[in-house]
């Protein structure tokens, strides 16, 4: 499909269509949203030849791009969001630092289903093994692998909330251990700091290129 698409750019769409994939996931971008609603049709012709269809419930062509957001808000409206690889995809406005001017770009934030999900697999894993000896170094590693992924500017609430969560649900089944309460929370945030819990600070600074021109900009997943 890479090399399909890539033909595709410079034949169809001169070489303004873009293609952001991970497996069979994939967002793709024009400069209009007609161009945008003419590849979806292309695609399901091309896929067709190979026997696979596009899953039209997971699939959306949206409108995207500064001149649409900043027209959505004069409107009082509000520019569509969606969900790629685990990150909720949304429009909001951001200032230069050092000209203090405002824009619009993307912003990425935990999808809310995948964060419940996560948090439920903790609970459930921790529910059933707080009597570990290792339990917090196992958690510990479990929340470092989640904050490698998701804790990129931007998502610094969502991922502030999720480790205060994960915490909480140590310290409680933590005091289950034994039937008096032993462990205030002053005394487990001590023991976090020994193991070196892991904090919420931003492992990864996402920056984009806000230059492209200002058209309708379709993207179909």
């Amino acid at each position: 499909m890479d090399l399909w698409f890539e033909w595709l750019s410079k034949e169809n769409f001169g070489g303004s269509a873009h293609v952001v994939r991970y497996a069979d996931d994939a967002v793709f971008t024009f400069k209009s949203l007609a161009d945008a609603e003419r590849f979806k049709i292309i695609l399901s012709e091309r896929l067709d030849k190979f026997g696979i269809a596009i899953n039209e419930s997971k699939t959306k062509t949206l409108i995207c791009g500064q001149t649409e957001a900043t027209k959505c808000e004069r409107l009082g409206e509000k520019m569509p969001s969606f969900t790629f690889l685990g990150f909720m995809h949304v429009w909001g406005i951001s200032a230069n630092r050092k000209t203090g001017k405002k824009f619009w770009r993307i912003k990425l934030h935990t999808c809310p289903k995948r964060f419940k999900k996560k948090l439920a697999e903790i609970q459930e894993w921790i529910s059933k093994n707080y009597h570990r000896k290792d339990l917090l170094i196992r958690v510990k590693r479990i929340v470092t692998g989640y904050l490698n992924y998701f804790a990129i500017n931007d998502n610094s609430k969502r991922v502030g909330q999720f480790v205060h969560e994960v915490r909480r649900m140590l310290f409680k089944y933590l005091n289950r251990r034994s039937q008096k309460k032993s462990l205030n929370w002053r005394k487990f945030v001590e023991v976090l700091k020994k193991i070196n819990f892991p904090d919420t600070r931003v492992r990864k600074h996402l920056f984009f290129d806000l230059r492209p021109p200002e058209n309708k900009t379709g993207v179909c997943r």
